[in-house]
């Protein structure tokens, strides 16, 4: 994540000397970041970062190799590689000279248009979906179990479509898309490489070039091309389906073992992929950063822009940095995240599971707080949370980010050309745009964005619900609900959850609203209203948390939200400091974390930090909180003790108490409120439904009730203090 990064910036900025500027003025770091995911370290290309001996430089017309390495000669280098279709050459120096020591001597060649330096790039910074992250592999040995998996992934047996644990395939409306097409165009990944022996993948895969090792085995040892190719065309045989299984995938490796390169690779393997026959369109899940207006930016860009016009699209993920590096460098370097600025790129954000902005997706903005921006570079989003794909060694896990945003678009890309061969690029994108889901502000967008969707896009309708529901108690996914949509006495639709926890609704009749209800042997939900859009299968409002019913005379509390995505990042680790680079406030978001409480008369007070005991004192349990596994809810048990009152109440706050990520919760105009609720029940029965946005008062503390043996008293205020 991007802890390291933030914190360090958000210190640089408290420095009173910088504090005191209109704006941070940075120096850009000389070094890689390291992050560990799953024990696995990647480094992170930053902003400024470079190559430290190699210098790229573009001849004029008319001089050839010769005099490239002529240059190179009285650089005290020697040529290493070479682009003729655009009269690149990469010099490698030596004697322990730096790139920095020899640009202007090489600017200064006769020969010599401009020279740069060789610019690092990588995957975008990792996220973790949960912790711990576990890994499957199919024999279901060698491996952590996953108890959120579905029992049927954890054998080498075939799977039927579409597959439980995939919930963006379900987000997509990739059930109700019609049979995948057994071939389409070619699919380039130029990444980290691909594992082509993967069972998933195995057949699928044309070996490409390999620009670390120079040679013709892109081989994946790292992970993230692995799991991008399985997004895309996973064959669906064990534990992955493909959003696009009839594509072939043509692996190129730009990345090494820790996911980093650098621009040089990175152009050699784009101009590949764009000339190899039947190749449609490109994922890019990597970046870097590349001043505006320098000459690494511009030819990066005339790169992108030719290979948009011999109609091969460039699909590209905007990046995990939640916009922090754009705002860093605003009133200075101007550094942009690069390939996904380029107007030729198709760029992709990501999305959650309630079709919420993930909260490490860069995002576009216009104007904020009173500052112009103008960031117009996210075309489309795509699920990139928890995306279940395969790994090298026969294995599959769960990643995050517009890494895996990006290949779900690239995948519907390679269906609709399959069904439209004689589009263009321009008006693919048009199309993929045009049909996709909207989703705005309330969904942590400050720019109106469209998510894609595939049943739209191949021109075919149904109405009805997508959804999912989780144990209350417990967090985690819930199989096996029977949901059903009445109209008045009238069943319309039943469905099922599948094994993560989705359910689909279908045949509904467009604008007009339902009863939807939730039934499995020992949970229970109250029912809700839903109106139907016509010809669309839309997201269910929120996700839904199903009581586990507790003994006779046990109260159970479940809190439950939107999303805690958007507005994390940010409260996290930026707004304590509210630097003068970080324009987003921290009041306008609407996501969430809440910190549960519930305080005894004698008994003590159950928290984060105490999470109680049902068997001694305080006789009450915190059974599920947000960061468990990162979803917006949290439950607890009572076992009221006699003469005992219970004060159940909330801190709408980030995990640093430092501020309250809805500030002034009740009235703030920026965003329309998430739904916030509160539902006690004693035993099986609900016996109190507090809804936050009705609350009176103002403050961080929501005091939703007492209890008092068996009976509640809802309080509903927000107030200042803790009860």
């Amino acid at each position: 994540m991007l802890t390291r990064l933030v914190q360090r910036k958000v210190l640089a900025c408290l420095m009173p000397a910088l504090a005191l500027a209109v704006g941070c003025v940075f120096t850009p770091p000389t070094f890689a970041k390291s992050v560990t995911v799953n024990g696995k370290t990647y480094k992170i290309a930053e902003p400024g970062e470079s190559v430290p001996d190699e210098v790229v430089v573009q001849l004029k017309d008319g001089f050839s190799l010769a005099a490239a390495h002529a240059v190179a000669a009285r650089l005290g280098g020697q040529v290493v590689g070479d682009i003729p279709e655009y009269k690149l050459f990469l010099i490698k120096l030596g004697g322990g000279k730096s790139a920095s020591q020899m640009l202007n001597a090489a600017k200064k060649e006769p020969a010599v248009r401009d020279a740069f330096p060789n610019t690092s790039f990588s995957i975008p910074t990792p996220v973790t979906p949960r912790s711990p992250q576990k890994s499957l592999n199919r024999s279901g040995m060698g491996a952590e179990t996953n108890s959120e998996e579905p029992a049927s992934q954890a054998g080498a047996v075939p799977l039927a479509a579409p597959v439980g644990g995939q919930w963006h395939l379900n987000m997509i409306n990739w059930p109700d898309a019609g049979a995948p097409p057994a071939t389409t165009g070619i699919v380039a990944v130029v990444d980290t490489g691909v594992d082509y022996t993967h069972p998933d993948l195995v057949g699928k895969v044309i070996l490409g070039k390999d620009y670390v090792e120079d040679d013709n085995d892109p081989m994946d040892v790292a992970g993230h091309g692995t799991h991008v190719a399985g997004i895309i065309a996973a064959k669906g045989t064990y534990m992955a389906w493909g959003v696009s299984p009839g594509t072939r995938i043509l692996a190129v490796r730009v990345l090494d073992s820790d996911g980093y390169g650098s621009w040089f690779d990175i152009m050699q393997g784009v101009i590949y992929a764009r000339n190899y026959p039947g190749v449609k369109a490109i994922n890019l899940s990597l970046g870097g950063y590349a001043a505006e207006g320098s000459g690494d930016y511009n030819l990066f860009k005339k790169v992108m822009d030719d290979t948009l016009a011999k109609g091969v699209l460039p699909v590209v993920a905007a990046g995990n940095e939640d916009n922090v590096d754009l705002y860093y460098y605003q009133s200075s370097s101007k550094y942009r995240p690069v390939p996904a600025w380029y107007p030729s790129s198709f760029t992709v954000g990501a999305t959650q599971e309630v079709d919420m902005r993930a909260y490490f997706s860069n995002y576009d903005i216009g104007t904020l707080d009173g500052k112009t921006f103008n960031y117009n570079f996210v075309d489309i989003v795509a699920p990139g949370w928890n995306i279940l794909s395969t790994v090298p060694d026969n294995r599959y896990e769960r990643w995050a980010g517009t890494s895996m945003a990006t290949p779900v678009v690239a995948g519907v890309v390679a269906r609709y050309w399959a069904k439209y061969p004689t589009r263009t690029p321009a008006q693919v994108v048009a199309a993929l745009v045009a049909t996709g889901r909207s989703v705005n502000v309330y969904n942590g967008f400050p720019s109106a964005e469209k998510r894609v969707d595939l049943m739209k896009a191949l021109g075919i309708n149904a109405t009805g619900f997508v959804g999912v529901v989780y144990n209350g108690q417990s967090g985690t996914t819930l199989p096996g609900v029977t949901v059903t949509a009445k109209s008045g006495a009238t069943t319309v639709a039943t469905a099922t959850t599948n094994s993560e926890g989705f359910f689909r609704l279908k045949g509904l009749t467009g604008g007009k609203t339902y009863v939807i209800s939730y039934a499995k042997t020992g949970f229970s939900a109250p029912a809700a209203a839903a109106t139907a859009t016509a010809n669309q299968i839309v997201p269910y409002t929120k996700p839904v948390f199903m009581n586990q019913n507790r003994p006779a005379g046990q109260w159970s509390v479940l809190l439950d939200w939107r999303s805690w995505h958007v507005g994390y990042e940010e409260a996290g680790w930026a707004y304590p400091s509210k630097p003068v680079w970080f324009p987003y406030n921290w009041d306008t978001t609407a996501g969430t974390f809440f910190s549960p409480y519930v305080k005894s008369s004698s008994l003590g007070t159950l928290s984060l930090s105490n999470w109680g005991s049902l068997t001694g004192s305080p006789y009450m349990a915190l059974t599920h909180q947000a960061y468990m596994y990162k979803r917006p809810g949290a439950g607890f048990v009572i076992k009221p003790q006699g003469g005992q009152t219970y004060k159940v109440y909330t801190l709408l706050d980030n995990i640093n108490s430092d501020y309250y990520e809805w500030g002034k919760y009740k009235t703030t105009t920026n965003v329309t409120q998430p739904l916030v609720q509160a539902r006690l029940y004693l035993g099986p029965t609900l016996k109190a439904l507090v809804n936050a946005q009705s609350a009176t008062g103002t403050g961080p503390y929501w005091h939703v009730a007492t209890i008092s043996g068996g009976a509640v008293t809802v309080v509903n205020k927000l107030q200042a203090t803790a009860p």
